[in-house]
């Protein structure tokens, strides 16, 4: 909602004749801007997220957190790993995730499952198919995706709703959270 310059009030954009109107008083002021324009910036940035690289992170994210929960899986059985993934009464979140990573050992680390991922022959395909004209390297991709999996900034894609196939019956943002 925008908001009106003498009483602060929030201007109600319902229709694509208001948002003309509105581009006009900023033309007025000197900001060039179309009402097309701007309706492409807003579908740009909360709409459209419909782009090739976009699904491509978010395939690789969730291949990843399939082959980190099956990884752990083969590693405890059914009724144990249920314990794993369940927070303890007044344990914080950093709690839990420092529980969870004594208990699954030095054998389940993020690299060795981000090594599987890359190995597998979908993952080159898949690759191929979005990256054309670059040659693939295991080794670049490894790193480039462990990269990715700490960075911060890739917090958004690692939200539920994006990953809530996971195949194990384990789905919940803190379990996302965990495996990360």
């Amino acid at each position: 909602m925008a908001t009106k310059k003498k009483k602060g009030l929030p201007t109600i954009v319902d229709s694509y004749e208001d948002l003309q109107i509105l581009c006009e008083e900023f033309a007025k002021r000197g900001h060039k801007i179309t009402p097309t324009g701007a309706w492409d910036a807003i579908a740009e940035r909360f709409i459209r997220k419909n782009n090739a690289r976009h699904y491509w992170k978010l395939l690789r994210f969730n291949w990843y957190l399939q082959q980190r929960m099956s990884d752990i899986e083969t590693t405890f059985k059914k009724s144990g790993i249920r314990k794993l993934f369940k927070r303890r009464k007044n344990e914080t979140l950093d709690k839990h995730k420092k529980r969870f990573y004594k208990e699954i050992g030095k054998k389940n680390k993020r690299i060795r499952s981000v090594e599987r991922v890359v190995v597998d022959p979908k993952f080159s395909q898949h690759y191929n198919q979005y990256n054309p004209n670059k040659q693939f390297s295991n080794l670049e991709e490894v790193v480039q995706l462990n990269k990715m999996i700490c960075d911060s900034r890739y917090d958004k894609d690692f939200n539920i709703k994006n990953h809530d196939n996971l195949g194990s019956g384990h789905t919940g943002q803190i379990i996302i959270h965990l495996l990360r």
